[in-house]
């Protein structure tokens, strides 16, 4: 490969490597109001079973 094609991928990978940062934190952002509303509904009395709460949140947990 070329330098310049060298640089720009480069550049490239670097953008996308911020893109997908930016997304994680979105995402993390997402997923930590949803745990606040659980955890008020906890504390109402409410609340979903394990099951419940991966289908609701679409996350898995271990």
């Amino acid at each position: 490969m070329e330098d310049k094609e060298m640089v720009q991928l480069r550049r490239d990978v670097d953008n996308l490597k911020e893109v997908v940062e930016n997304l994680t934190m979105l995402m993390n952002k997402k997923l930590i109001r949803e745990l606040q509303e659980e955890a008020n509904n906890i504390g109402s009395g409410e609340f979903l079973t394990e099951k419940e709460f991966e289908k609701k949140h679409k996350v898995k947990i271990h």
